[in-house]
């Protein structure tokens, strides 16, 4: 009797666990179609669409109609064939857009975001955005490729489109595991010889022949999977700046 009755308290305890983790994925996967639903909406409303496939420097981002919506948007980031195609943000601080999305309000995925020590203009020796490694691929997810030396040399270029129509091209040059507290997340860099011999002694890959070094860095970053304390990391520089709208 005893032996039954346990039985029967096992499989409602087993039941029990197996409707919470049902109910638990549910939450998960509605977050999920949430963030891709409202990433969509953001690249209707800057009616993201690609006009040259040959050369994306010429791609039209509507900044304007986001810039009504939230003033602290500072530009449209894309990387070709990756899910990273979106804005870029500036808040007040680091945690501003954290966890909140382009419109203000709480999102699991937050947003790609600026360093808080970053002017927003892109003019810093180093800028520095920020964005999750989303498990449904999107925001700084596609980061981690970078790591492996087929996807590194077959996505060399990062695209910049700003408020002004101008678009900087900005070419990959080293890719990175480092500690979240590492001294490569600065802005401004007093010798950028040192800081470059910096990143080669931590790069999993690293290309700087052709690049001219007092160009204006990028550097991309996200947190890994397997450490709290590590993020993976990209360096790109800018090779190419121009405004389409001026070639019209």
């Amino acid at each position: 009797m005893k032996i039954r009755y346990l039985l029967k308290l096992g499989i409602i305890l087993c039941l029990c666990v197996l409707i919470y983790c049902l109910v638990q994925l549910y939450h998960i996967y509605d977050d999920y179609q949430l963030i891709e639903a409202n990433t969509e909406a953001i690249r209707e409303t800057a009616s993201a669409e690609l006009f040259d496939e040959n050369d994306p420097i010429y791609r039209k981002i509507d900044l304007d109609a986001l810039l009504a919506i939230n003033p602290d948007v500072m530009g449209w980031l894309y990387i070709p064939d990756t899910h990273i195609d979106e804005p870029v943000l500036l808040g007040s601080t680091n945690d501003t857009y954290l966890y909140t999305d382009m419109y203000g309000s709480y999102s699991k995925a937050g947003s790609l975001f600026l360093d808080e020590m970053n002017q927003g203009n892109f003019q810093d020796d180093v800028s520095i955005i920020y964005g999750h490694n989303m498990a449904n691929g999107s925001r700084f997810h596609d980061l981690r490729y970078y790591l492996e030396q087929d996807f590194y040399e077959a996505h060399p270029y990062i695209y910049l489109y700003l408020p002004d129509g101008s678009v900087c091209l900005y070419q990959v040059f080293a890719s990175a595991t480092i500690n979240a507290a590492s001294e490569l997340y600065t802005t401004d860099v007093d010798d950028l010889i040192s800081y470059h011999q910096q990143i080669a002694s931590r790069a999993s890959i690293y290309t700087t022949s052709s690049l001219e070094l007092s160009s204006p860095t990028l550097l991309l970053s996200t947190c890994t999977s397997r450490n709290h304390d590590d993020r993976n990391v990209v360096f790109a520089m800018c090779i190419r700046k121009e405004n389409p709208l001026e070639h019209q």
